[in-house]
């Protein structure tokens, strides 16, 4: 379970340089080329599915709707390994609350996700989770010693996923309070081996999603 902390970076998710240096130092962007890179503004989605995220500068906010959503990117062409980041806040759902990142097999669907795995943030259910998407929603993995506070007040969190579709690994990570990065959980499932698009998904009013954003692939 890595942590680094390089010595230049200082306290806050807007220490920008720090986030993609953990990655580095640990080899998970070896071989991948930079396909998303949004430092302050978030990028317009290609397409969404539940409650519309509305983007102002750096921000991607939920409106008052609390159902599961996701809010994504298409990428040009197929990867098998990539790298995504960002940062969150978990709004004002209660026991709902949740926010994180993922990647999707194919071009986004107009409905429901698909052949997908995604890390998150549950403060409502006091966890990080790394799920899988296929014909059902399947936990791989979870994690009750750490989690983002289940409150209006809470500070914003970073998660990260990385996928290796040739390995059949996945890793979820997570940030709180500077640039150090955490790994909390590895799993090794065989299902979903490509993929061609990247999402935000989130569940609960107000939720939040915010730059730093970064996707890299292969």
């Amino acid at each position: 379970m890595p942590i680094y902390n390089p010595a230049a970076a200082g306290g806050g998710a807007t220490f920008y340089p720090g986030n993609l240096e953990f990655f580095r130092e640990f080899g998970y962007l070896d071989g991948l080329s930079q396909l998303i890179s949004a430092t302050y503004t978030m990028p317009p989605f290609d397409d969404y599915d539940g409650t519309e995220m509305v983007i102002t500068d750096s921000v991607a906010r939920c409106g008052a709707g609390e159902a599961a959503s996701w809010s994504g990117y298409d990428l040009a062409s197929p990867i098998s390994k990539g790298l995504i980041f960002a940062f969150g806040h978990r709004g004002t759902a209660g026991s709902w609350s949740k926010y994180g990142v993922g990647f999707h097999n194919s071009t986004l669907p107009t409905g429901v996700l698909s052949q997908a795995y995604y890390g998150e943030q549950f403060p409502g259910y006091s966890r990080v989770a790394l799920y899988k998407e296929d014909s059902g929603n399947t936990i791989l993995g979870s994690d009750t010693t750490i989690w983002s506070p289940n409150v209006e007040t809470a500070s914003i969190w970073g998660v990260a996923l990385y996928i290796d579709g040739d390995s059949n690994v996945q890793k979820c990570f997570i940030q709180s309070g500077g640039a150090n990065w955490i790994e909390v959980l590895s799993t090794s499932d065989a299902v979903i081996t490509s993929f061609q698009s990247c999402f935000f998904i989130t569940q609960g009013s107000y939720a939040r999603m915010i730059t730093p954003l970064e996707v890299w692939g292969a």
